[in-house]
């Protein structure tokens, strides 16, 4: 882990952006357009972080295709293939595959997500030459999908119709890195990260007039310097079309993991958290609403209280609402085996550090470590060693 000192210094409590943005319902969450497949994408832009750089886990794409009505409706797609010598001509995928087929992965991922957000298509083409293989299917959202399995280039680019459409894209290859690119042209909306092979990383939000830009020498240091803007700005965003955030210490649904998920919380929590479960149960239906949407942005502080209240209540109303609590938190659920594989619940110096560093988790901290210390030592990091 890093020194201490450095997270103090680094870490803002910047982390607190991440639990206000996930007080809005997932219900509300745009299933339109580029994000109507979010399992499907999920499968094509699969983030890691390796050797301190962000980059695509192409290990995670499948090779096989094992079901067989993907297979039946991947192989009826009509395509146009450029043949040598001019002109086209429009055939099926299983007459150009042949029987098995032999894509190479994710572009048949690619397909079946296509066919899903965009089944009206027109224009369909399939290109190949060597280890190079290209798709382009244009619908209601336009997409291309090229795949270089020799160079290890890949790009995927993604465009809906209409005024309010949005542009997703992704492209990484071995001389500029991996690039990510998110706008909304309507009203003047762009993220862009940019993580070079080797060197520095930025991520530039733009809104309107509004411009932020946050640079690092790589993205670990990113995460730890700006972990709330970064899950909000990028993983968010992402999260949004179906794109999981890859897991790291300093992502802030795995510091509320690590100190709240496997024991007691701060009493201070507890009792915050204990009055507004009580409310969620009231008769004034304001009143349950505020409880709900207040419980959210205090659940990272309270998991385990917090998850032990839903699985004991007997209460429809309240049973039903603290589901919708743990629900506006996808990704405490899904880090859990990462915790637990890496026991960051039981790392003391990683927990000193959270101590230190971010103030949004720090009483959680303190709390976590008595129970590992069997003794309070205070706020001061120093003091625990």
């Amino acid at each position: 882990m890093s020194n201490p000192a450095f997270l103090r210094q680094a870490l803002a409590a910047t982390v607190f952006l991440y639990y206000l943005a996930a007080a809005c319902p997932a219900a509300e969450v745009d299933r339109s357009g580029i994000a109507a497949a979010p399992e499907e994408l999920a499968k094509i832009i699969v983030l890691k972080i390796d050797d301190d750089r962000l980059a695509l886990d192409r290990d995670a794409w499948t090779k096989k295709e094992d079901d067989k009505e993907d297979k039946q409706d991947n192989a009826n797609i009509p395509i146009q293939v450029n043949v040598q010598g001019g002109g086209n001509i429009v055939i099926n995928q299983r007459m150009f595959m042949g029987r098995g087929g032999n894509r190479p992965e994710p572009i048949g991922a690619f397909e079946r997500y296509m066919q899903k957000v965009s089944p009206n298509t027109r224009g369909n083409m399939m290109s190949s030459s060597g280890s190079r293989c290209v798709v382009r299917r244009q619908g209601d959202v336009n997409g291309a999908c090229e795949v270089d399995t020799a160079e290890g280039d890949f790009v995927l680019k993604l465009s809906e119709q209409g005024e309010q459409g949005r542009t997703l894209q992704v492209e990484e290859d071995k001389a500029t890195g991996l690039t990510i690119r998110l706008v909304r042209p309507a009203t003047k909306e762009m993220l862009l990260l940019v993580q070079t092979p080797y060197g520095t990383v930025s991520l530039t939000s733009v809104l309107g007039d509004e411009v932020e830009s946050l640079v690092a020498k790589n993205f670990t240091e990113l995460l730890k310097k700006h972990p709330g803007k970064v899950q909000v700005l990028l993983f968010q965003s992402l999260r949004a079309f179906g794109p999981n955030e890859p897991l790291s210490p300093w992502l802030p649904p795995v510091m509320a993991l690590a100190c709240t998920g496997f024991g007691p919380a701060p009493a201070e929590i507890v009792k915050k958290a204990d009055a507004l479960i009580a409310q969620l149960g009231s008769d004034d239906p304001i009143t349950r609403e505020q409880a709900t949407r207040d419980l959210i942005k205090l659940y990272p502080q309270a998991v385990h209280h917090v998850s032990q209240a839903a699985e004991k209540s007997e209460d429809a109303e309240v049973k039903m609402r603290l589901g919708q609590v743990l629900a506006a938190h996808p990704t405490i659920a899904r880090t859990r085996d990462y915790v637990v594989k890496n026991k960051l619940h039981e790392d003391k110096t990683y927990l000193r550090e959270i101590l230190g560093g971010v103030p949004f988790f720090k009483a959680a901290a303190r709390e976590r470590l008595t129970q590992l210390y069997g003794k309070d030592h205070g706020d001061d990091p120093a003091a625990w060693q």
